[in-house]
């Protein structure tokens, strides 16, 4: 059996240890059929490191699908300590289809903690402040979609005041096929409206979390909303209208900081 012969010539070379990481690596750059590149990587997953995942992490993107999930197998053997931060990057390179085993991943990484999803906002004042809160309150990080939403620029980093660097950034594709798949793994997603179903301080946020908030002036989208499983209000004195959606998102962040008094809150 060819398949049997080859197992064993990897496992033969991985024990034997005469094939290193930078010549698998160099191998990596050649052209070849994709059980070539499949086998190699498989090799790598036995011998690299935590310093060789950003020379693997483009074969999350291969045209064959099979040499995808080995780039998966192999990031997640190599990560070693940084496991959860290369797998949050994963999301945001891998296709579609893999994504969801990405995401289900990650789930031990998220028992007790919040990723924030911006749904179509475009002042970059408001994206920095809601990762500097992200930042300051200990989110896992914050989910971008790549359209009809403001990117990560200079503006944004500097009003971040630096935490740009300091927490996850995912690019997501459909913000409602991202949170269904999120659903699909055990998070609660919460949708912010001044007319909630419920109230902040009244929520216990006793699973994995996903808080949604909306474009500046219109809120988070109907079709958006829908798939959200609680739409939350902030309570406000009656004297003021609504708040900005940045200071929203710090105050959603920080009620949950206090029902999560881990790492940094301990």
């Amino acid at each position: 059996d060819r398949a049997q012969d080859r197992n064993k010539i990897i496992d033969l070379l991985t024990y034997t240890g005469q094939m290193l990481p930078s010549i698998l690596l160099e191998r990596l750059a050649h052209p070849m059929p994709w059980y070539g590149k499949r086998n190699l990587i498989k090799l790598l997953a036995e011998t690299g490191g935590e310093k060789h995942v950003a020379s693997v992490m483009p074969y999350l993107s291969h045209d064959d699908l099979r040499v995808q999930r080995e780039a998966f197998v192999c990031l997640y053997k190599i990560s070693g300590k940084s496991r959860k931060q290369v797998l949050l990057q994963m999301v945001a390179k891998s296709s579609e289809i893999l994504k969801p085993e990405i995401i289900k991943a990650l789930i031990p990484f998220c028992d007790e903690e919040v990723a924030v999803v911006l749904g179509e906002l475009h002042d970059p004042q408001n994206i920095g402040a809601i990762i500097r809160s992200a930042a300051a309150f200990g989110a896992a990080g914050v989910l971008i979609p790549e359209h009809n939403q403001g990117q990560v620029t200079g503006s944004v980093i500097k009003v971040s005041a630096g935490m740009a660097f300091r927490v996850p950034l995912v690019s997501i594709g459909n913000v409602n096929s991202t949170l269904e798949d999120l659903k699909k793994k055990g998070f609660w997603i919460y949708g912010f409206a001044s007319e909630g179903e419920k109230k902040l301080d009244e929520e216990l946020f006793d699973a994995p979390t996903v808080f949604v908030f909306g474009n500046e002036s219109k809120g988070v989208r109907l079709k958006t909303m829908e798939a959200c499983d609680i739409r939350l209000s902030i309570p406000i004195d009656k004297r003021c209208d609504s708040l900005n959606v940045s200071a929203s998102a710090s105050v959603a962040l920080y009620a949950w900081s206090l029902k999560h008094r881990i790492g940094t809150f301990a």
